[in-house]
């Protein structure tokens, strides 16, 4: 996905999406066995940073370089920080860059 694409979604969107990066996939089925919404069980990673923090340490060895240049080129947007400005970024702005870093060259 694009900072384009990514950055219309809502955080509901957001959070679904990371979740099914992050496996919560598997609680699907627990909407057809149980009636419950199938991301009943996920953090809400947009606005939980310690949730983030959980994502960004299962981020491959190889992609955490594109992670880092997304979540700084989303962190200057807002502000000129420096490379320190991934420091302080958002649990949202942390979602997009993993959605960006993760999902790149598919479409919403």
């Amino acid at each position: 996905m694009t900072h384009e694409e990514v950055s219309k979604l809502t955080d509901e969107e957001i959070r679904f999406k990371v979740a099914e990066l992050c496996g919560t996939w598997r609680w699907r089925h627990c909407y057809d066995l149980y009636g419950k919404d199938p991301f009943f069980d996920s953090p809400n990673y947009p606005e939980d940073l310690n949730a983030c923090h959980e994502f960004e340490k299962t981020i491959h060895t190889v992609q955490v370089q594109t992670y880092r240049k997304h979540l700084q080129s989303l962190v200057e947007q807002e502000v000129e920080t420096g490379m320190f400005g991934i420091w302080h970024a958002t649990a949202r702005q942390r979602c997009e860059a993993l959605l960006m870093t993760m999902t790149a060259g598919e479409t919403s």
